[in-house]
């Protein structure tokens, strides 16, 4: 799915030098952060397919408040998950790439402890890799998808308000401060590429 997910960006890529000169893709990409989005889009294969080989897992992917309820059992509360329309298979770390950098740490720590209380005994630094590859791949590639929304001014402004939920400021604010955060998640996860290749 990743993969997929990647192609439908493709355009956007292509097009994304075009757009850096609009005001608002301005306020997204301040100095040196499109050519790190590029830097990625470059080095996507590698990323995907480290991703691709490591050991999956079935996921939910759909994880939100109106599809989760706690249940009282025989063996006490649980958690229950409803509406499975999104659920797949995927690499172990990916299913934790949709938490903010605010809980990365608490987020991958419990990922990791839940996998290991669950008879999982790999080797944490790859699930790590998947992770940080997912959150770039899967979220940091919007910010090309926004940024040939906002330069179609105000079609592509209404696009973008709708698609969020929300004024097209505040999603270009918010998408400001996470798009750094989901470029580091790249480097991170092409460092963890380069550091276990051999020569």
């Amino acid at each position: 799915m990743l993969r997929k997910e990647c192609a439908f960006f493709r355009p956007y890529l292509r097009d994304l030098p075009a757009t850096l000169d609009h005001p608002l893709v301005r306020q997204v990409y301040p100095a040196g952060q499109a050519t790190r989005l590029e830097r990625l889009w470059a080095a996507r294969e590698a990323l995907l397919a480290r991703v691709e080989d490591l050991p999956h897992t079935f996921c939910h992917l759909d994880a939100i408040r109106r599809n989760l309820h706690r249940c009282e059992g025989t063996e006490g509360r649980r958690a229950v998950a409803f509406d499975w329309e999104w659920a797949e298979s995927l690499c172990l770390g990916d299913a934790a790439a949709a938490v903010g950098r605010r809980l990365d740490a608490v987020a991958f720590t419990g990922y990791i402890d839940g996998l290991r209380d669950a008879g999982w005994r790999g080797d944490p630094a790859g699930v790590r890799l998947a992770y940080s590859a997912a959150c770039a791949l899967r979220y940091g590639l919007w910010g090309a998808w926004l940024a040939g929304q906002l330069a179609r001014e105000e079609d592509g402004h209404q696009t973008v308000s709708a698609f969020f939920a929300r004024p097209v400021g505040a999603v270009v604010n918010q998408f400001a401060l996470l798009l750094p955060l989901l470029l580091d998640h790249a480097d991170e996860a092409q460092a963890a590429i380069d550091t276990s290749s051999p020569g």
